[in-house]
């Protein structure tokens, strides 16, 4: 343990938020001789500075504290300033201070898949590696957000196989991150891969209502002709010069009177067409065949995603996919009478689909999942070729989609006015479902699959998740969706948050310098991250502070305003991350137990122990400041990271510290120190 009492101690930044509370305790503890360089006297960007700085002070313990810090608007509007200077700042004072050979410096922080993964998209799955930016996919909150970003790197080692109850088998580099929910609460967090164990449920979520839209040109009636057609039309197209142009559409049923005759009484009503019905040679079905070229091009341009009309790329038409739940109703009717069937095995009831086109099961999936049930995905797989007689044929993979749980089927039945079929006792489906979603089980899981290839992940617009195989799943290299409470060892889990990205960067290289001296040099530098902090003396520049002072700012500015108050205050983003607040009293304690206790290598986190959401923070500091305005969600404004919240075992155990301020007390203690200041300007 080092006594601080005879030291020569240098505190950057020490005329700063942070540094004023922390001399103020240095001196209760009896230190005297306390170096505080003014930022007019020594820019530490400047190399020569730093020098003249270790010259005049001669310290024997260096606490950096001096920083360029700001909001998020101030770390986007300024990325590179962030990144350059505190880097800078950082690296030239450990650099000086090995040189001169100081006793300790304390330092202060902040805290992808294979190729061929499916991705669901806008309207349908594209692969991983072919979708584009811009490219809409689906995020973790039921919404289609843009595609900003696409990283591809070549990977060598051990991908993590995932295999749940009804999605397709998924692999994923180790340390990717997916959204598992809990049964006991329905709480959802974020784990890596490699932490995953059978039994742990995965997230995917219900397509939110608000990407629904209509057209009233489609009647319920012209999507069950649709959901027919899908199922069981083609279309033939030939272009010749001599002939001409030539179109048929054709509908091929077993015997199947009911739908023959719905099925004519659908195409004369919409097309204005009668059709022939043809007995199929050598077969129990039939054929029932228009000749009409607009037709055959409109069938072949909306229910075909490429050309040839093969089955294979069937697709239902992307106007289709977002209908209102009647519409989807219909389409799915006219599907599964064609194509759909009902079976009890082992006592269980299944409705199932088949399907050669994986673009078409996809979307099936996608349209139960609007209406609110959760079907399980099957990817039948064989030999590549086939005989019929002599001839070798080529195969197709064959896809199934099904739908299980007594209370799904009969809800399904009732809304397409199908036959129910007597209940087995005592069956319910794997899944769970929650207000957001679906919870999912894993049922097997194998961490040692090699592999030697690209991997791929996307950087998505505001919600930054996408959907893998249909889990939800983010950016392998965004911390800010690191598991909660973020333990030291998360640290390197990849690229920060971004609106914070170039100072945590910046910061994030202090430890690599000061782990590195340490192991060469043996030079004695510790590392801590404290979480936001608060308290006063804080920055209360709206341009530049903090979530706590800019809202105690805006709520107590909006009560005196003049001529009269404003009735409402504006707060950036959703209202919906949550954030740990550290009281500064309390950090300042931290640093000067971890400065006489504290000398290894490894990260220490500081923090209050406790999360609360910007939403419930605003809601304290409206009543405590009295305002009682309303407050306007601006949610064009980022969030920043969702949840911010330290694992702080490590600074309890190496250290003795835990934090004692409550968040009520340091938020009406904040707001006293404001108001009083206020008074006197």
């Amino acid at each position: 343990m080092i006594n601080l009492k005879n030291k020569r101690i240098t505190v950057t930044g020490g005329a700063g938020f942070l540094g004023k509370h922390l001399v103020v305790k240095l001196k209760k503890r009896g230190c005297k001789n306390i170096f505080i360089p003014r930022s007019k006297d020594y820019d530490l960007v400047n190399m020569e500075a730093v020098k003249r700085l270790y010259a005049d002070a001669k310290p024997n313990i260096v606490i950096h504290l001096a920083a360029k810090v700001g909001g998020i608007g101030a770390n986007r509007d300024n990325p590179g300033k962030f990144f350059y200077d505190n880097l800078m700042m950082g690296v030239q004072m450990i650099e000086v201070g090995r040189q001169v050979g100081i006793e300790k410096f304390v330092a202060l922080g902040t805290v992808c898949f294979p190729e061929g993964t499916k991705i669901i998209s806008n309207p349908s799955t594209v692969a991983i590696e072919n979708i584009k930016l811009g490219q809409e996919v689906l995020t973790h909150d039921g919404t289609f957000q843009k595609v900003a970003k696409k990283f591809k790197r070549y990977y060598k080692g051990n991908l993590v196989k995932i295999k749940t109850s009804g999605m397709p088998e998924l692999s994923v580099t180790p340390n990717h991150q997916f959204s598992v929910g809990r049964l006991e609460d329905k709480s959802l967090s974020w784990i890596r891969a490699d932490e995953l164990k059978i039994g742990d449920y995965l997230f995917t979520p219900l397509l939110s209502q608000t990407q629904k839209r209509d057209n009233k040109e489609l009647s319920e009636e012209f999507c069950e002709l649709i959901g027919i057609f899908v199922a069981e039309g083609g279309v033939y197209l030939k272009d010749t010069k001599k002939r001409g142009s030539r179109g048929v559409v054709y509908f091929s049923f077993g015997d199947e009177e009911v739908l023959i005759n719905r099925t004519k009484f659908l195409m004369e009503h919409f097309f204005k067409l009668k059709g022939h019905v043809n007995k199929m040679k050598g077969q129990k079905g039939y054929q029932l065949v228009y000749y009409h070229l607009p037709t055959a091009r409109f069938f072949s341009k909306k229910c075909y995603s490429n050309v040839p009309s093969h089955s294979f790329n069937k697709i239902f038409p992307e106007e289709t996919v977002y209908l209102p739940d009647t519409k989807l109703f219909s389409l799915l009717k006219g599907y599964f009478n064609g194509d759909g069937c009902f079976s009890i095995s082992g006592g269980r009831r299944k409705v199932n689909f088949t399907t050669v086109s994986e673009k078409l099961v996809w979307q099936l999936r996608l349209m139960l999942n609007e209406i609110g049930i959760y079907s399980h995905i099957q990817e039948r797989k064989h030999e590549r070729y086939g005989f019929i007689g002599k001839r070798m044929i080529s195969r197709r993979k064959v896809w199934s989609i099904w739908i299980t749980g007594n209370e799904q089927i009969d809800y399904f039945f009732k809304r397409i006015k199908g036959k129910f079929s007597e209940k087995p006792k005592g069956f319910r489906g794997r899944f769970r479902k929650i207000n957001e979603g679906y919870l999912v089980p894993i049922f097997d899981i194998s961490k040692e699959q090699y592999y030697e290839g690209n991997v791929f992940n996307l950087e998505v617009e505001n919600n930054h998740t996408y959907l893998a195989e249909g889990l939800v799943v983010h950016n392998c290299c965004y911390p800010k969706f690191t598991p909660i409470p973020f333990k030291e060892e998360n640290l390197w889990n990849g690229y920060p948050e971004e609106t914070n990205a170039p100072y945590g960067l910046a910061k994030k290289m202090l430890l690599v310098q000061s782990q590195s001296y340490r192991q060469q040099y043996g030079f004695n530098s510790i590392f801590l991250l404290p979480v936001n902090l608060y308290g006063p003396g804080d920055n209360f520049d709206l341009d530049s502070s903090h979530v706590i002072p800019a809202l105690i700012k805006k709520c107590v500015d909006a009560m005196s305003y003049e001529p009269r108050a404003m009735n409402s205050i504006t707060v950036w983003g959703t209202g919906k991350p949550t954030r740990e607040f550290l009281y500064v009293e309390d950090a300042a304690e931290a640093i000067i137990l971890a400065t006489e206790k504290y000398n290894k290598s490894e990260p220490v986190n500081l923090g209050a122990g406790f999360e609360i959401s910007i939403r419930d923070s605003v809601k304290l500091i409206a009543e405590f400041t009295g305002f009682k305005g309303k407050i306007v969600w601006d949610k064009t404004k980022p969030d920043g990271q969702p949840r911010r919240c330290l694992n702080t075992i490590k600074a309890k155990k190496e250290f003795g510290f835990k934090a004692k301020t409550k968040f009520e007390e340091g938020l009406k203690k904040t707001i006293n120190w404001y108001l009083s200041v206020k008074q006197t300007e």
